[in-house]
């Protein structure tokens, strides 16, 4: 006989054990679960407070930001990242402005702020004593010399993005881990500097030619036990194995990894040079007492660049500074090591152009989401938007789009109306993030912007300063109250719309 069971009683959820829920939890990011879940019953809200507290709200829509901030507890959090990119412009100070850091923000153990732009209040974020259980903290694009000074006593892990000015570190004593990418966008006089606490240091540098001033900041660690370099610029001169051992021997008694990528482009004698680089690289220092491989792919046609790495390859992406890597050499000794793999077009997720053979391209890498082009090579790729396979692939993948004047999204490309309208027919179908240049009045664009639904997002640089003052002044009727707009500078703005989900 079977027992007769209602649904009733088989959906109710005061039945379910709580690691069930939190199983079901785990699949999902803390922002969906918040959202999902907070309306049910006080049982859910008692769930989520209590075990719900790391919040990530890069890329999330507004109507989902102003959900979750406004249906838990922030005084809960131990997580917390935000983001000022094009996605989510202004983020960080429309939080700020809503959620005062002191005051909600004390009991942070991690906090990440990325894309904070230079003008940015760090004193407001960074008062004194507001972060003292602070154990990591990642910030990005930022300027040391207008950082403030302050305490973080339990700080452990760090990461920034930001410029050669580094002595703003000095104050975090007991700093152990540290992850630092030297942009090249500001010029100073310092040398780098990093705390002689630290354990592991991964350095990305942006600078060319640093190698020296790297091994001179490389003296006052001690205690460092791994270290990773990867030169995100071009060296004009050859890596030297040998230096490195000395510094290694020196000044680094308790180092126990050491993984780096050095690109260089030099005029010298190749082979000679090549063998001396690999040779400086194979010491017993290096092969018999760390047991540190390398390999060398360069260019044996179109003059002496590559690319020195040490083995196993530790980076997500692999510089690529020549037309081809058609000769390689290597210390290795063995054939245990796997062999280093370039990104196959599968993976490829963002996709700068022009390419040849475009749609072929497209069709070949499926996971295509974000675009950056020219106008003009986005107009010859499409063939004037007419080409049905083209605009087919773009209406239906692209998510984000950027129009800029070269293959940098650094500025934005101007984009007359009528090129305008074309953009809109084909990608309002997936768009969620657009950034172009207008010069047009916003009452123009007004008509053609509203077409694109599935906008989260818009950045527009104002090409006309009579557009730009009327942005300022009376910004256009499609931003509506729910919809926060970010002021950068004077010619750069973004609305961050507030009811697309």
């Amino acid at each position: 006989m079977h027992r007769n069971v209602s649904n009733e009683s088989l959906f109710n959820w005061n039945n379910y054990p709580t690691n069930f829920f939190l199983e079901i939890f785990a699949y999902l990011t803390s922002i969906d679960v918040v959202y999902s879940f907070s309306q049910l019953n006080n049982r859910f809200r008692h769930l989520l407070i209590n075990y719900v507290n790391n919040f990530d709200f890069e890329s999330v829509s507004k109507v989902k930001f102003d959900y979750v901030t406004q249906h838990h507890d922030i005084h809960s959090w131990r997580s917390l990242r935000l983001s000022n990119d094009d996605k989510t412009p202004g983020q960080i100070k429309l939080f700020c402005q809503l959620y005062p850091p002191p005051r909600y923000l004390s009991q942070l153990q991690i906090l990440s702020l990325l894309n904070m732009h230079h003008n940015f209040n760090k004193e407001t974020f960074f008062q004194s004593g507001s972060f003292d259980q602070l154990v990591s903290l990642t910030i990005s694009d930022i300027c040391g010399e207008h950082m403030p000074v302050f305490q973080l006593p339990s700080l452990q892990q760090l990461t920034v993005v930001g410029c050669k000015h580094t002595c703003w570190l000095m104050n975090f004593h007991r700093l152990k881990n540290l992850k630092y990418t030297v942009k090249s966008r500001c010029i100073h006089l310092e040398a780098l500097k990093f705390p002689t606490t630290l354990n592991k240091l991964s350095l990305v540098y942006d600078v060319d030619d640093g190698e020296n001033e790297i091994q001179t900041a490389l003296q006052n660690l001690p205690q460092l036990t791994k270290l990773t370099l990867y030169t995100n610029s071009i060296c004009h001169s050859l890596p030297n194995g040998r230096q490195w051992e000395e510094l290694i021997t020196s000044s680094l008694p308790l180092l126990k990894i050491f993984q780096f990528c050095f690109s260089f482009d030099v005029y010298a004698s190749i082979t000679d040079s090549i063998h001396n680089v690999v040779a400086s690289f194979s010491t017993p220092f290096y092969l018999l007492e760390k047991c540190w491989f390398i390999r060398c792919d360069f260019d044996n046609a179109y003059g002496f660049c590559g690319t020195l790495y040490s083995l196993p390859f530790a980076f997500p992406e692999m510089p690529i500074n020549c037309i081809s890597f058609d000769s390689s050499m290597s210390n290795i000794i063995t054939d245990n090591v796997d062999e280093t793999k370039y990104n196959s077009q599968r993976t490829i997720e963002t996709l700068n152009v022009p390419s040849e053979e475009f749609a072929n391209l497209l069709v070949n890498i499926p996971q295509l989401q974000s675009l950056t082009s020219t106008l003009i090579d986005l107009i010859i790729l499409t063939e004037k938007f007419t080409n049905k396979i083209v605009c087919d692939i773009l209406s239906k993948q692209i998510q984000s789009l950027t129009i800029s004047p070269n293959y940098s999204a650094d500025e934005l490309g101007n984009v007359p109306v009528r090129h305008l309208n074309n953009i809109v027919r084909v990608f309002k179908k997936s768009c969620r993030h657009l950034s172009l240049g207008i010069a047009a009045h916003p009452n123009t664009i007004q008509p053609i912007l509203r077409r694109m639904q599935k906008l989260h997002s818009l950045h527009i640089s104002c090409k006309s300063w009579n557009a730009a003052q009327t942005w300022l002044i009376q910004p256009p009727t499609i931003i509506q109250e729910c919809d926060f707009m970010y002021v950068a500078d004077e010619r750069n703005f973004y609305v961050w719309f507030g009811n697309r989900c």
